[in-house]
This record gives structure tokens, sequence and C-alpha cells, in this order.
């Protein structure tokens, strides 16, 4: 029967048991030569209270320690025989995939096979496009005149109209002024209103109709209004882009146009002028007929014919025989009481249009 020994060691034994052959081995290496190389050894020092052992790296200790001399390196030892062979790897893994391969070449031309059979008939084609109408034909003989029609009525004697327009010019030039808004020019036209207390606290005491187009990048600001020479301060008040018209007060009385009383008649007697900013030319007077009243419409007057020629939308007064307006910016009168002016039911401006 065999009984296992066990040696136990407290520390100081592990300690003493390490010194001990140190010290041995200092005494045999302290006769060598010792200069802290390996070929010659090194310096170690022992605490004599703790026993650790430390390498100060001088050919000294320091007080309170045992130098101790370890020797030189020894002679290299035999080589040692060759191992055993390992035993044989696992298998690898397979590789990946190659490349496919390139495509070959094309192979010759087979010879021509036999004939096949025919084919069915096609569908018919679509109708092509009518031809072009041909050359009209030879005029047919004249008939016979027809009978003589009834005389016509004598025509207004020229003179009368140039007389009539020309009493009627020096009321027309009085009541219309040039409007500018930053070198865009219209035409307004004095009309007589009763304006509120706050704009009569600012000094203003007449009022101009004008197209809005003409001012709408003023509107809020003082503008210049001229007539000939003279120079008049004005404002842009109140603005009805949705008909097409905008008012303008000025600081000075203005001379003014009443509203037509009658609706005016195809035909009938027209006249205006242009202080700038429509077709013609600033101080332009022309005069015409009334070609077409626009009666299914309550707001724009419809071809004028003014100097054969048909105003568009333009800013300029349209005036009757009576040197009264029936339409300013070619909008009827009663289209003023709608956003410009709070009219009442009796007012002259909704004599006809509303």
């Amino acid at each position: 029967m065999k009984s296992n020994l066990t040696t136990r060691f407290s520390r100081s034994h592990l300690i003493a048991a390490l010194v001990v052959p140190l010290i041995a081995i200092a005494g045999i290496a302290s006769g060598a030569g010792v200069s802290n190389t390996p070929q010659t050894g090194y310096i170690v020092c022992v605490n004599k209270t703790t026993k650790a052992i430390t390498y100060p790296g001088t050919l000294t200790c320091p007080k309170g320690s045992t130098q101790l001399a370890l020797g030189a390196r020894g002679v290299d030892g035999i080589n040692g025989t060759n191992g055993l062979n390992g035993t044989n790897g696992l298998n690898g893994r397979d590789g990946l995939p190659g490349l496919a391969g390139l495509t070959g070449l094309i192979g010759a031309v087979g010879p021509a096979g036999p004939a096949g059979a025919n084919g069915l008939d096609g569908l018919d084609g679509l109708d092509g496009n009518d031809g072009v109408d041909g050359n009209d034909g030879v005029d047919g003989n004249d008939g016979v005149d027809g009978v003589d029609g009834t005389n016509g009525t004598n025509g207004t004697d020229t003179s009368d109209t140039l007389n009539l327009a020309q009493s009627l010019i020096p009321d027309l030039e009085a009541a219309t002024y040039t409007i500018d808004c930053g070198g865009t020019f219209s035409t307004g036209t004095g009309i007589s209103v009763t304006l509120s207390a706050a704009l009569k606290a600012k000094g203003y005491k007449g009022a101009l109709i004008t197209a809005y187009d003409g001012v709408a990048e003023c509107e809020g600001q003082a503008i210049d209004v001229t007539q000939y020479d003279n120079v008049i301060v004005g404002f842009v008040s109140t603005v009805d882009s949705e008909n097409g018209l905008a008012m303008v007060v000025t600081k000075s009385v203005v001379n003014t146009l009443a509203p037509a009383e009658e609706e005016p008649f195809t035909g009938a007697f027209l006249m205006s002028i242009t202080r700038g900013g429509d077709e013609w030319p600033a101080g332009s007077i022309g005069f015409g007929i009334l070609n077409n009243i626009n009666s299914g419409e309550d707001a724009d007057i419809h071809t004028i014919w003014i100097s054969g020629k048909v105003m568009e939308s333009a800013s300029a007064p349209v005036i009757n025989a009576l040197g009264q307006f029936v339409s300013i910016a070619n909008k009827k009168p009663g289209v003023i009481c709608r956003v410009l002016l709070s009219c009442t039911a009796d007012s002259d401006y909704e004599n006809w249009s509303n």
C-alpha cells in the first residue's frame, strides 16, 4: 500500500528555499568579475528584512541589502532530437465554382431547307382617305334684277356732327386728367362724390375714376395727377380689381362729368378723349357710334367704335351727345357703385345699369 507524502511550505520557507541557492551561486560568481552583462553575470540585492529581491542595475547594493552575484550564461546545450511527425490535417473545403467559359464560335450556315407551303391570304387593307375636292363648276348666268328697294332716310349732316363734337370738347377736356403711377399713365375722369370725413380731414377735395390696371402698383400710395401744366397731389384710395376700376382722390377740386340719364342705343353718337395709357396718344379726341350696348352683361359697354376703331380696355371716358358719360374704362356707370361708391337706390349712377 502506497502512502502519499505531502510537504507543506510556508511563505518564509519558500523564500529561504529560493534565496539559499542564489547565495550559493552568488558566492561562486562574485570572484568572476561580474559587470551586469550576460557574459559576466548580474548583481541583485536581497532585502535583509523583507527578503525581497531587486535588480538595481549597479555593482553595489543599498544599505540593509545583501549583494548576490548571478553567474554568467552557460554554454549552449546539445540540440534535442526531432519530434514525431504530426497527424495529417483534415481535408479542405471544396473550392468555389469556376467562371463560365467563353461562348463558342458560331457554326457554319446549314443548307437551305425545302420551300414552305403558301401562306393564307392577308386581311383587306383600310379604306384610303377621301380625295381632294374637285374644282368649282362654272358660274351660272346672272339672275333677273330685283325690284328697286324703298329710298332710305336722309343721313345726318356731317357738319352737324362736327359742330356737336366741337361743342362737347371744352367740358370733356376740363373733366379729364393724366394719372402717373410710377411711369404707368392712365386717364382719370372727375366725378361728383361726397368724400368720407377721414379723407376730408387729410385735405382731399376731389375724386377721379380710372382703370384698375393703370394704378394697381400704387394702391394706398400718393401719385401725381396732371392736367396740362397743373400738377395735383393724388392718392389711390379704393380699388375694385374684380370689376377693373379704381378711385383716386385729389388735394384739389376737380371738374366732373355726370352719368348718362338714359341707356344709349345702338348707333348713338359717342365721343372720347384720352390723357394717357390708351391706344391713342395722350390728348387724342375721337367720336363715333355705339355698335352694341352688350345688353346681356351688366358691366361692360361692348364694341364702341371711336374714329373707326374699336375701343378695347381703355381707361378713358365715353360721353353721349349731352356730354354725360356712358362708360369709364368701358364700364357702365352702375359698376362704380359696387365697391368704389356707396350709392342709394335712386342714385344717378344706377339710372339704367346696376
